[in-house]
């Protein structure tokens, strides 16, 4: 019974959703019809998504003008960065 799941699971892609803040994989909660986090209360990516967004380079310094457009084109950003002067 216990391998009969895990091939449903694999089939269905359960194995290949994780979270990007805690690397966790699917529980099977959703909100919105997507898969979701509870613990980190975000959106699961697929596996391979997460691998490419970790390649991305870190920005250190940025205007906030800048650091703003960013974060509103990808959320995923943490807009913890300080301004250059």
């Amino acid at each position: 019974q216990e391998n009969f799941n895990k091939k449903l699971d694999v089939i269905r892609g359960k194995d290949s959703l994780v979270c990007p803040e805690c690397g966790e994989g699917d529980h099977g909660n959703k909100m919105n019809r997507k898969p979701w986090c509870m613990k980190c209360h975000t959106v699961l990516i697929p596996r391979k998504m997460l691998e490419k967004s970790k390649k991305l380079p870190e920005i250190k310094f940025a205007p906030n003008a800048l650091k703003n457009e960013l974060h509103r084109l990808n959320p995923g950003l943490k807009p913890n960065n300080k301004e250059d002067k």
